[in-house]
């Protein structure tokens, strides 16, 4: 005499066995993450600000500020209103702490279709936004000087 330990079918055993393996291994893979990279990297603090050219709030423009001395660099984009928020390794995680170079650029790429759907794509037209000084860190005039204690709000007022 055979006894059933179950009230499942050995194909319905094998998919419960498989959804359980699958929320394990997605326990593991889930919350912060703790490998040696994570741990071994410099910590960041929060840096926000606003852009402008002329006055008006900058849309679309891309700020990166360069740590002196590392080789590391955070980068944000602004919004509508002109705002950025950095990242480093993670999104809004800021950028480590003393002194940044800092870039702003907005380039926008057309590739304009030729009438002849045969021809072969010309290349992109590309516009700058700013003046060209604010794309080379070196030369831009930006900086900004990160701090532990905060609060990191740099606003950069761009003129031609």
């Amino acid at each position: 005499m055979t006894a059933r330990r179950s009230g499942l079918s050995r194909p319905q055993q094998w998919v419960l066995l498989l959804c359980a393996l699958m929320f394990v291994l997605a326990a593991g893979c889930s919350g912060k993450k703790s490998n040696a990279w994570t741990k071994a990297r410099p910590q960041t603090f929060p840096v926000k600000g606003v852009v402008t050219f002329e006055g008006a709030p900058v849309e679309g423009a891309t700020v990166v500020f360069f740590a002196e001395g590392k080789k590391l660099a955070a980068t944000g984009v602004t919004g509508v209103d002109g705002t950025y928020v950095l990242r480093t390794f993670e999104p809004r995680d800021g950028a480590v702490a003393g002194k940044h170079a800092v870039r702003i650029t907005k380039t926008t790429e057309v590739v304009e279709r030729p009438s002849d759907p045969e021809a072969a794509l010309p290349p992109p037209k590309i516009t700058q936004h700013l003046p060209a000084k604010y794309g080379d860190q070196a030369k831009s005039g930006l900086s900004a000087e990160v701090s532990e204690k905060g609060p990191n709000e740099f606003s950069f007022a761009l003129v031609k």
